[in-house]
């Protein structure tokens, strides 16, 4: 067996090099989690309500919602358990799917559209995307109201957020909500 001279060195530098090695793994753990991207969402409301002449304490209510494509399916989904939970919390005792031939529905129909914000849009590029792009979006609900299965009456309403879009930084964090939280404010003041 062939002892080199500097062995005790070569020891030393290769734990070294594992502890570099170490560091850097965690640093570019760090630096993925501070440089990753995300949305979040500021709600600015819903139009006041066109009539509401019926109470909803202890009645059963039916409840169909349907929408474009673009909103995708998990939004939809999420948005219809949303509005369940908040129609029981204005005081329905229960809410069932479909429209039904006997007793109370509502069927619920979502249009989506977005405008993005372009002198935004140029400021995030400029900026490497540190500065958050941002787009104004219209919801409008076309609700029908059903009573044994034939339409009673119909309304529109519209509610708008603002989007907030960074790749590479978390600066959208900070200008808003989650999804999940624009979903329920949404919900919310449309029961």
């Amino acid at each position: 067996m062939i002892w080199r001279k500097n062995s005790l060195q070569d020891v030393l530098n290769f734990q070294h090099l594992v502890t570099t090695m170490k560091f850097s793994r965690i640093f570019l753990i760090i630096l993925a989690f501070i440089l990753s991207g995300c949305n979040s969402y500021r709600y600015r409301g819903m139009g006041e309500a066109e009539f509401s002449d019926s109470a909803a304490a202890n009645r059963v209510i039916s409840l169909k919602v349907s929408s474009h494509a673009q909103l995708g399916l998990q939004y939809i989904n999420e948005f219809e358990r949303s509005l369940e939970s908040a129609l029981l919390d204005t005081g329905f005792n229960d809410v069932q799917k479909g429209i039904k031939m006997q007793g109370s529905s509502v069927d619920v129909s979502i249009t989506h559209d977005r405008d993005m914000n372009i002198g935004m849009f140029v400021l995030y590029m400029i900026s490497l995307t540190a500065i958050s792009a941002t787009g104004d979006n219209i919801l409008s609900f076309d609700v029908s109201y059903y009573n044994d299965g034939k339409i009673v009456r119909t309304a529109s309403y519209d509610g708008s957020y603002v989007d907030y879009v960074s790749v590479y930084f978390p600066t959208a964090l900070f200008m808003g909500a989650s999804s999940s939280d624009l979903i329920r404010m949404i919900a919310g003041d449309l029961a």
